[in-house]
């Protein structure tokens, strides 16, 4: 019931029977998940002017930024679900080397070696994540005389990068600047001894305005996926509030010991969630009973439910999507089942094959640096049968007549 927290917690100390007051801090170490604090999450600060060519550019007021995309793909459940949605959907069909002419038995063997270098099935969805959040992607080749002997992809919240982009850093762990290392960016002519380099693929065309960082348009509804995350603590603390009403006790005098004030917060905590809502209270005189006031259940099942239509909505707006496309059908509101036919074809056209092509385009630069001639090709994949929709609508139609 949260009343009887007099005293700071107390901890035993490790080979004594002492006793100290603590501050637990968490471990943030190789963690996606930062600290949200008040504000607008939406604005990110990034400020290439006040750094030189041989520093990296901080992302965000406290670097951090990278680290808060990430933690608002398990902040909302319905943001998450879309970005899900959309990379099955990108890489859900089968992928292939379209070459200029009729594969050799070389070509193959050199394809299934670039595949099982890369681990190809693992990166694709690396890649897919990647750039849906962050609109970059970056790799770690490691070279030994000129030749490529590893291909690695680090993922974006780790990486940090001059304004020319030539310079990298990267971090398991930026919230403590913990064991930061530097790469220089991927050299094709170099062939001494052995070295990593970073080479990245970095979509600035698509990010008005942004000259060093890219940002995906769904940062704007990051303010939305913060409250969708929220929402779910504050409608169980809504509910506990109305089932575990908050009592108002006065006493007329203090409790003369620690065993009475025990004894006392006991007779109520055993009480709480019984069927028969009784408290049961002793004294010797009828004044030194306490008065028990109760604050009555708070109303606001209609301003939750509101609250989580419009989140859903402004989350589907900002990734420019119908909400029937992943599932969600409420009748006569947004994303109405009734008009999925319509929305998949739009949403396959203008959000899904631009999204495809730029996974092709990463892919083909490491097929161009491993000397590998062809395009990637990711094969057509419809996670939603439209016309089985469609038929499925007349049969109803039919039935009803």
């Amino acid at each position: 019931m949260g009343l009887f927290n007099r005293k700071s917690k107390k901890v035993n100390l490790s080979n004594t029977n002492k006793q100290k007051d603590v501050t637990i801090k968490w471990q943030t170490y190789g963690s996606p998940l930062v600290k949200i604090g008040g504000g607008d999450v939406t604005k990110p600060y990034i400020n290439s002017s006040g750094t030189s060519d041989v520093n990296y550019v901080p992302f965000g007021w406290d670097n951090l930024y990278p680290q808060l995309i990430d933690q608002m793909y398990y902040q909302s459940p319905l943001h998450s679900a879309i970005i899900n949605f959309q990379v099955q959907s990108a890489i859900g069909g089968g992928y292939d080397i379209i070459r200029p002419t009729t594969k050799t038995g070389v070509d193959k063997v050199d394809e299934l070696a670039f595949y099982k270098q890369i681990k190809i099935k693992k990166l694709l969805k690396g890649i897919a994540f990647d750039l849906k959040m962050h609109k970059r992607v970056h790799f770690k080749i490691t070279k030994h005389k000129g030749q490529i002997i590893k291909i690695e992809r680090v993922q974006p919240s780790k990486v940090r990068y001059n304004k020319s982009m030539t310079k990298f850093w990267i971090s398991d762990d930026w919230m403590a600047n913990r064991e930061i290392k530097f790469y220089d960016e991927y050299d094709a002519e170099y062939t001494e001894d052995k070295v990593t380099q970073i080479h990245s693929y970095i979509d600035l065309e698509s990010s008005p305005g942004q000259d060093v960082y890219p940002l995906d348009n769904t940062v704007s509804i990051f303010n939305w996926c913060y409250l969708d995350g929220q929402s779910a603590n504050l409608q169980k603390d809504n509910i506990q509030k109305s089932i575990f009403g908050s009592l108002v006790i006065k006493r007329p005098n203090e409790f003369k010991s620690e065993e009475e004030f025990n004894e006392f917060k006991k007779n109520i905590t055993t009480k709480e969630g019984d069927v028969v809502p009784v408290l049961l209270l002793a004294a010797d005189g009828k004044e030194n009973l306490p008065d028990v006031e109760s604050f009555p259940a708070n109303q606001n099942d209609k301003a939750f439910e509101g609250m989580d239509k419009r989140i859903d909505d402004k989350i589907c707006q900002g990734h420019s999507i119908n909400p029937a496309v992943v599932g969600i059908e409420r009748p006569g509101a947004l994303g109405s089942g009734t008009d999925i036919k319509e929305a998949y074809p739009i949403w396959l056209a203008s959000i899904l094959k631009p999204f495809k092509e730029q996974i092709e385009e990463v892919i083909d630069e490491l097929l161009y640096i491993k000397n590998i001639v062809g395009n990637f090709k990711l094969e057509e994949y419809k996670m939603i049968d439209v016309d089985k929709i469609e038929n499925k609508q007349i049969e109803n139609t039919n039935n009803i007549k």
